[in-house]
Formats: structure tokens, sequence, C-alpha cells
């Protein structure tokens, strides 16, 4: 877009996205540890299917953590998401109403309605469906009597991991809670007071996301992205095929080697044919093999030359030298 206020707020969401997003990242780690899980790929049970399609791909079916997470971790992690998903009085609410108030100012309205339902996508993954397989559902399970969530793996704690034969305790240190903390205060201090950030913007900021028209658009966003969870909150936990990143060139592997490596060596293989066969027509020329009279062998004997081939090579000499000098 080029405007000042487009530059302040791609500016003003670099600072925001640094906040909300490393303080998600931590949160993901510390849920990890205490759902036993090392990554959350393994929060789904996986069927690696990978010599049926030609490629890394999996099966997956949501598995429930082996202990219930603590309602710390659950504050924490729901202030991140709400700030990504720019919930008023959150740092990612100071930055992204300014992007899209600038895209509608500049008339453009394919990159406004593509931010928006980027935000809504946002709501709906980090802000609803990981919270309520996380922290919700296991308890409504656990409640209905469906899964006792406390008990699901009690012997957990005494299992030794591979790597370091430690007892696995499911606890967090006291840094990672103050740094967590640190973050989510970061968020909640810039989204009640944006005015500590404007200030240090490259220009002067003529904008307020406290007015009427930012914050209908940030609700209608997140009533959008809640109304999609709830109609389809069947199907966001059902078995899939979640593809790797090793699948695009696993399965364009085959055809480009085809391409490049196979018409490569037809290439060299037809230039090796004909260079082949000039090499064997030149050295039967040169030999006498064909034709009749004195080979090109006899013809150009240095060793009893005659007076014209010796005319020839001294003229030739020159004028190679004569090239050479002038070049």
């Amino acid at each position: 877009v080029g405007s000042e206020m487009a530059l302040n707020g791609a500016a003003a969401h670099a600072f925001s996205h640094i906040l909300y997003k490393s303080l998600l990242f931590m949160c993901a780690g510390a849920m990890a540890v205490y759902a036993g899980r090392a990554t959350l790929v393994e929060w789904t049970d996986s069927q690696d299917d990978s010599m049926d399609r030609g490629a890394s791909s999996h099966t997956q079916q949501w598995k429930e953590p082996d202990h219930p997470l603590p309602w710390g971790l659950f504050a924490l992690y729901m202030i991140g998401a709400l700030s990504i998903s720019g919930v008023p009085l959150l740092s990612g609410f100071i930055s992204k109403p300014m992007i899209l108030e600038s895209l509608g100012k500049a008339h453009h309205e394919a990159g406004l309605l593509i931010l928006i339902a980027a935000s809504i996508g946002t709501f709906l993954h980090t802000g609803l469906k990981i919270p309520y397989a996380m922290w919700i559902k296991p308890r409504l399970d656990s409640a209905s009597g469906l899964v006792d969530v406390a008990s699901q793996n009690h012997d957990v704690d005494d299992q030794a991991s591979p790597e370091t034969d430690a007892p696995l305790t499911h606890k967090l240190p006291l840094s990672q809670w103050l740094a967590m903390s640190l973050g989510a205060g970061l968020c909640l201090l810039f989204g009640l007071a944006p005015d500590l950030l404007y200030g240090w913007l490259p220009y002067p900021v003529k904008f307020s996301p406290f007015e009427a028209y930012p914050i209908s658009e940030s609700l209608m966003t997140l009533s959008g992205g809640f109304f999609a969870f709830v109609l389809l909150r069947k199907w966001l936990y059902r078995p899939g095929r979640v593809l790797d990143l090793d699948w695009i060139y696993q399965k364009g592997g085959e055809p480009l080697r085809k391409v490049v490596v196979d018409t490569s060596w037809a290439v060299f293989g037809a230039v090796d044919i004909v260079v082949q066969r000039m090499a064997s027509s030149m050295t039967q020329w040169f030999r006498g093999e064909k034709g009749t009279g004195p080979t090109p062998a006899q013809r150009f004997n240095l060793a009893q030359p005659s007076i014209e081939s010796a005319i020839a090579w001294i003229v030739g000499t020159m004028l190679v030298i004569g090239l050479a000098l002038v070049l």
C-alpha cells in the first residue's frame, strides 16, 4: 500500500507479533510437557501410510492429553490466542485494525477480504479449536464419564524418558512460568496503552483503535470465527490425512528426475554418438583409408616436406604471429 498508516501498521504489527507469538510458542511447549508429548503432532494418534501413498503422510486421530492441563496455563495461552486474533484491549488489536483501515482507504478490497478471512481462521484454530481440545473437551468427557483424564495414564510419571532416563514429572520450572507471565503482561500492557508503542512508529499516528469502527469490525470477525467453530466442531477433530512437507518433493521427485536426469543422459548419449562418428571419419580420412592418392599424413610430412608445404607452413606461422601481435 505504501501509505503512512500502512507503514505504521506494519511496524506496529511486527512488534505485536513478536509478543503474542513468543507467548504462544512458550505455552505450546508447556502444553507438550503437561500432556506428555514431545511435539504437537504427538497429540494425535498417527498411523503412517507413506508406503501406500509413496510419500510421508499419516492418518491422525485426536488423542486426549495424559494429564489435565492447569487453568493458569489456559489463561496465559488465551491471552496470546486472543491477541493474535485481534481481540480489543490486547496487543494484536492495536495493529491489525490499522492495517485493515489502511487497505480500506487505499481501496484494496481484495486484500482487505483476505486479511479478514485469515483473521477468522486464526481465531477459529488458535483461539477456539486448540483450547477446546486441550482444556474443555477432556473435562467434559471426564464429567460425563467417557474418560478419566487424571487417571488415564497414571503410570506415565513413573516412566523414563528414552533420552535422559529421568522420570516424566509434567511440571514446569518457575522460570518458564515467569517468562510466559511476562509475555502475557506485555500483551495486556500495550493493548491497554497503545500510545506506548505508537510513539515509536516511523510516522505520526492518526489512528485510535478504541473507536466504534475498529471495535465493531473486530467483534464481527470474532463472531464469524465462533459461529464457524460451532458449525464445524464435529468435523474439526475427525481422523484425516495430514501431508508432511516432504510429500511435495517425494511425489514430484520422480517426474523431475525423468525430465532432468533422463533427458540429460539422452542428449549426452546422442552427442557422444555424433562425436565418435566424426572422430572415426576424420581418422579414416587422415590415414587414407578412404579415397586414393597420398594421405594427409604423407602430404604434411615434416621430416621430408615439399617446397609447397614448407612455404605454406612459413606463411601460416607468420600470419598467426602477426594476428597475435595485433590482437
